[in-house]
């Protein structure tokens, strides 16, 4: 799970959040009730049961800015450079007893979070490719040469293989994309996640980019497409093609803003495309590659993404719902849409941007909300526990963050209390763990 920068300052926590019974109105005149009833308890001979926290320290240990941390699978992952070598140590989540480590050697600076099947696979050999624009710039893009899978349960390394990154995964196996020349993908290979053995490979055109497409979250296709239009849909299991087809583009010419991307959702192929003066998406069937239907708005940087039952073409701070088989608009919504939070993504969240973040569930296929804005930014989210946490830092104290229950079925959220927060540091959480980033600390709270 990647780390979540909470960015500027924001509003204190008042409004829509509905308190937790700590904090609603009336806490003095029940906090001296039960002093009295303690004092009573006490004289009786017996004792008071005290109430228990809503947000308890767990524990801390040293983390500076360069530091990386994520979470998965009930361990904190810490990779430290700011302390001698490199290297990456798995702490129990609840305990902080550190179960294992290992040096990171090579290894890019970075921690990937995927983890499937108690693996994690990390990227090193670290590359770096600058290709002239031909418009007085660079584009530079890093790598890893290789990619090593490392048992969570233990720290011991599986297996190590030459690709440059991986795609996506199901339960048990890992897509892995080969470089060839200036970095560029130029092979496809599906192995075992566990041991690494290979289930197919081939080989990929020159220059060509690669999407994946997932049925819920188990991969299904793989999309190659070339800049000359050639798209090419390959069965994920085997890697047999099942259809290709030559496709429209839009020429990448970078002096005249002009880009072409493809993107996935359930039975859809997308090209996303933006001009100097326009931005557009056009669908079509995965299946066939037919053409659908197509939708241009003036605003830049269009982009198609799966929305539950309908389609999100999602531009800058706005979006439309629209339907995936005509393309036909069902509404339209302020902010940007996340799927994931909720099995079936029936229901979504969408987060206006701003100085304070404000998420509301929604109803996908109407845009109907479902209770009250929440306040502060998603720092966990999981489909099993059934809602998100929320940090949202007080305008007035910028050590202090405000941290909310965000519940991902009725849409109301609960107030839990708050923590220490330094400026732009950063949370993440996995259930009822939250780590944070606190001036030179890393601090990881039990949420009630």
């Amino acid at each position: 799970m990647a780390m979540i920068e909470l960015g500027d300052v924001s509003g204190e926590p008042a409004g829509g959040a509905e308190q937790a019974p700590e904090f609603r109105h009336g806490t003095a005149r029940r906090m001296v009730l039960a002093a009295l009833a303690a004092v009573c308890a006490v004289a009786l001979g017996g004792s008071a049961r005290p109430t228990a926290p809503l947000i308890r320290t767990l524990w801390s240990i040293p983390f500076s800015e360069i530091d990386i941390m994520t979470m998965t699978d009930g361990l904190v992952l810490v990779q430290t450079y700011s302390d001698g070598p490199p290297t990456l140590t798995a702490y129990d989540a609840v305990t902080g007893r550190a179960r294992w480590n290992r040096p990171l050697g090579d290894q890019a600076p970075q921690v990937d979070s995927f983890v499937r099947g108690g693996v994690l696979l990390m990227l090193g050999e670290q590359e770096v490719i600058e290709t002239d624009l031909g418009n007085g710039s660079l584009n530079v893009e890093t790598f890893g040469g290789t990619i090593t899978a490392v048992d969570t349960a233990t720290g011991a390394e599986l297996w190590r293989q030459s690709a440059g990154y991986h795609l996506t995964a199901g339960p048990d196996t890992v897509l892995l994309a080969g470089r060839g020349r200036r970095g560029a993908p130029s092979t496809l290979r599906l192995v075992r996640t566990r041991d690494g053995g290979s289930l197919w490979e081939r080989p990929l055109p020159e220059g060509a980019e690669l999407s994946v497409q997932l049925d819920e979250d188990r991969p299904v296709r793989v999309v190659t497409s070339t800049p000359d239009g050639l798209v090419t849909v390959l069965d994920y299991d085997d890697g047999v093609p099942t259809v290709s087809r030559r496709l429209p583009r839009a020429a990448q010419e970078v002096d005249a803003n002009n880009s072409s991307s493809f993107s996935t959702a359930p039975g859809l192929l997308m090209e996303s495309r933006t001009t100097a003066a326009t931005s557009a998406v056009t669908a079509y069937r995965i299946d066939t590659l037919e053409r659908l239907w197509s939708v241009t708005a003036t605003t830049p940087n269009l982009w198609g993404q799966e929305c539950g039952p309908v389609v999100c073409l999602v531009g800058e701070n706005q979006f439309r719902a629209v339907d995936p088989i005509t393309g036909r608009e069902r509404w339209q919504g302020t902010g940007y849409p996340f799927i994931g939070m909720v099995p079936g993504n029936e229901l979504i969240v969408v987060t206006e941007s701003g100085a304070e973040a404000r998420p509301v569930l929604t109803e996908a296929a109407t845009g109907r909300p479902v209770g009250q804005p929440g306040r502060g930014w998603v720092s966990s989210r999981g489909s099993t526990t059934g809602f998100a946490v929320l940090i949202n830092p007080l305008a007035e104290d910028v050590t202090q963050a405000a941290v909310s229950r965000f519940d991902l079925t009725t849409g109301r959220s609960t107030l839990l209390g708050t923590i220490d927060l330094g400026s732009n540091s950063q949370c993440v959480g996995t259930g009822t763990i939250l780590a944070c980033q606190n001036a030179d600390r890393l601090v990881v709270n039990e949420i009630g």
